[in-house]
């Protein structure tokens, strides 16, 4: 992806699409401009915090492609991390309507799906600085408890 023009959130592109563009953004090393990023450890504990600690004081100046900036960075951080998947949730219910278009990472060893693009607006209500990390310490307990059983 060159730039920031034509960018678009994961509620308004089909899978496809989305999950190349997510790719590359992070191929492209894009995502360690990020403000807050810990360039070494992007997805650490440290940055992830960091990350959403520059978002909460800065939440209403950011602009919309920003805002998508963060979330493709966090949903490969999830989709590299914890060996998942793009996919739309109806891919653990059929009863979501591909019109919703929700978007996030599904993890088949888990059976378990995150939002991506509630993350930015659940760490904005929640306020804490630390959501983020929460959700990647989530995944990282689950991905643990499945390889012990």
């Amino acid at each position: 992806m060159k730039g920031r023009a034509g960018m678009v959130a994961s509620s308004q592109v089909n899978l496809a699409d989305w999950t190349q563009k997510a790719k590359d953004y992070v191929d492209s090393k894009q995502h360690l401009l990020l403000p807050g990023i810990k360039q070494s450890t992007p997805w650490s504990q440290e940055s992830l915090k960091a990350c959403e600690k520059w978002l909460l004081a800065n939440a209403r100046t950011i602009p919309a492609p920003r805002r998508i900036e963060y979330e493709m960075f966090l949903g490969e951080g999830l989709r590299r991390r914890f060996s998942g998947q793009w996919a739309h949730a109806s891919i653990l219910d059929k009863k979501i309507s591909n019109e919703h278009n929700l978007l996030g990472i599904y993890y088949p060893q888990l059976e378990q799906f995150d939002v991506t693009g509630s993350l930015l607006d659940n760490a904005l209500a929640a306020k804490t600085g630390d959501f983020w990390a929460s959700v990647f310490q989530l995944n990282e307990s689950l991905r643990l408890a499945s390889l012990a059983n």
